[in-house]
């Protein structure tokens, strides 16, 4: 039950991520998956890419981190909201252009 709702999180997040992206830029851009086909092939050129290639298993099973561990050693974790760090994230970077 809690893997197919992990899971199931997962892909929500995976389909709004444009959604959310694009309310934060204001930009209408056109987003096209990248299949891991289309990774390895860039795993050609790039040897980041073909890095990746081999990390996507982490993608296809949703799993969760609760930082339990580390709050026990060094105290309590701030923790920030999904859409306030994508907002942050994308303003940095478009600041750096």
């Amino acid at each position: 039950m809690l893997r197919s709702f992990i899971w199931a999180w997962a892909n929500y997040r995976k389909r709004n991520h444009p959604k959310i992206a694009r309310q934060i830029t204001g930009q209408k851009r056109m987003v096209l998956p990248l299949t891991k086909n289309i990774i390895q092939i860039l795993g050609l050129f790039n040897p980041f890419m073909k890095e990746v290639v081999e990390i996507m298993y982490l993608t296809k099973d949703g799993f969760i981190l609760n930082g339990e561990k580390y709050e026990k050693r060094i105290g309590p974790i701030p923790k920030t909201p999904y859409k306030e760090g994508m907002e942050e994230t994308l303003r940095l970077l478009m600041m750096e252009k």
